[in-house]
């Protein structure tokens, strides 16, 4: 009888290790799992915040490229600019020449006009003083006066 009830005592911690053994495991699964779904949702947050991250990345190239589109159009139209402003500063000077040119040839065209003005006067006098040396030659100083008329 004492053998039957060591042996039951001895199963019977045995059973108890055996349970308390099956709870440590159980509680180390359970903490596993925990451990793994923190972990799996960490993962998945961390996936998300990469996404994010990308898209936020991509937006900013797309603005970056659509900077980088305007830019170069600026920059073609500031150069197109400066070509047409180049040209009408050409054209500008060409004119200014022009017009001093045409402003020198009137003022040479003036002259000329002035010059035959007083060579005609000066010729106009001498016919006046030839005709009337004629006139008073051939008669009176009232004939020639006449012939002037």
């Amino acid at each position: 009888h004492k053998l039957t009830k060591q042996k039951v005592k001895a199963v019977t911690q045995e059973r108890d290790r055996a349970n308390e053994e099956v709870t440590t495991l159980t509680t180390e699964m359970n903490t596993m799992r925990r451990e793994r779904e923190v972990e799996k949702q960490k993962t998945e947050k961390e996936s998300e915040d990469l996404s994010q991250r990308e898209r936020a990345l991509n937006k900013y190239r797309e603005a970056m490229s659509m900077w980088n589109k305007e830019k170069e159009d600026l920059e073609s139209a500031y150069t197109e600019m400066a070509s047409k402003v180049a040209e009408l500063q050409g054209r500008t000077s060409t004119a200014e020449d022009r017009l001093k040119a045409s402003q020198a040839r009137e003022k040479d065209l003036t002259k000329a006009v002035e010059d035959l003005t007083a060579r005609l006067k000066a010729t106009g006098d001498k016919v006046t003083t030839l005709v009337v040396a004629g006139a008073m030659e051939n008669g009176t100083a009232g004939e020639a006066l006449d012939s002037l008329r």
